[in-house]
């Protein structure tokens, strides 16, 4: 079942008329806020922001304490949040799936909720100054309990920067928990636009690039254990992003315009397997046993399929 966005269920007349009091020269002639909000339930308002979030968002900003005491907080209110929130009666919360081409065409599954925009804002707007290891691991469980509720656009342009932010933190056990929260962070994104097809190659592993390199084995073991599912998660987005240039009529502009994004996927395939080889490399060159025995055990398989025959006997090579 699919619901539309308030805004789209209203046509431009409709819009202007609810509009127009507010607009009054006349104080008289306009509704204080409490009665604007009234006359907005179920509307621009969900039934939620006035059962639980306007209240709970009043009481956040009432207390004075630190931000890693409201994490904290978060963290212990979680649950609850999701259950006044995700508005859906599937017994199984915990797996739901939201599509980013719904968002795009203004539609989106009940078992999403806008509201939790407002807690990501929340918990985002608090995670530069966390300063204790225990608080940015809340944070980092935090992520991963409302991933799997949130829309493409919030994983990739609000959470992604503060993932790749705590994969610089000067704790290990943060480090390390980051990468596996990234990893699985972005397993939930199930659309990607065109636009953020090279998304993995000119931003994400870049920006992991020196984690093979990082000072602690902990950190390292994260991303032997978990390389050969981003490599997966890579080529899945570069996968979909190409599926958008497909599905038109069958012109001869279209089939010159899909010829060209064709070769265009073979390259950007070949950058990645390029850049994912290099990772890779570095973590089967490690000094540490145990970060070569995990990606053995944990990538082996999975990465030979991903960099496909011409590449996976290289690799092969390269870890016996």
């Amino acid at each position: 079942m699919l619901q539309k966005d308030p805004m789209q269920r209203l046509s431009a007349e409709e819009y202007l008329e609810q509009q127009r009091d507010k607009f009054q020269k006349d104080p008289m002639q306009r509704l204080s806020a409490e009665e604007y909000l009234e006359q907005q339930r179920d509307k621009f308002f969900p039934q939620y922001f006035y059962t639980f979030l306007r209240d709970y968002i009043k009481e956040f900003a009432t207390l004075h304490v630190s931000p890693d005491e409201k994490v904290a907080k978060l963290r212990q209110d979680i649950h609850g949040i999701l259950y006044s929130l995700v508005t859906t009666k599937h017994p199984k919360r915990a797996n739901l799936v939201v599509d980013c081409e719904g968002d795009r065409n203004g539609t989106r599954p009940v078992t999403s909720s806008d509201g939790l925009i407002i807690v990501v804002a929340l918990l985002t707007s608090y995670l530069r100054a966390l300063k204790h290891c225990s608080a940015k691991l809340q944070a980092l469980e935090l992520i991963q309990e409302l991933a799997p509720y949130l829309s493409c656009d919030i994983i990739l342009d609000r959470l992604l920067p503060y993932m790749l932010y705590l994969v610089n933190d000067r704790y290990q056990r943060v480090r390390a928990a980051a990468i596996e929260t990234l990893v699985s962070a972005l397993t939930h994104v199930q659309n990607v636009p065109r636009s953020d097809a090279n998304i993995f190659p000119e931003y994400i592993l870049p920006k992991l690039s020196h984690v093979a390199h990082d000072s602690a084995v902990l950190v390292r073991v994260a991303l032997a254990e978990n390389i050969a599912i981003l490599a997966e998660t890579a080529r899945r987005f570069l996968e979909i992003a190409s599926q958008h240039d497909v599905g038109s009529p069958i012109t001869a502009a279209v089939e010159s315009n899909a010829q060209f994004h064709q070769a265009s996927y073979e390259s950007e395939l070949q950058i990645l397997h390029e850049t994912i080889q290099q990772v890779v490399s570095a973590l089967m060159s490690d000094s540490s046993n145990i970060v070569k025995q995990v990606l053995l055990e944990k990538g082996l398989t999975r990465l030979c399929v991903f960099f496909e025959r011409q590449k996976a006997n290289d690799v092969t090579v390269c870890v016996l």
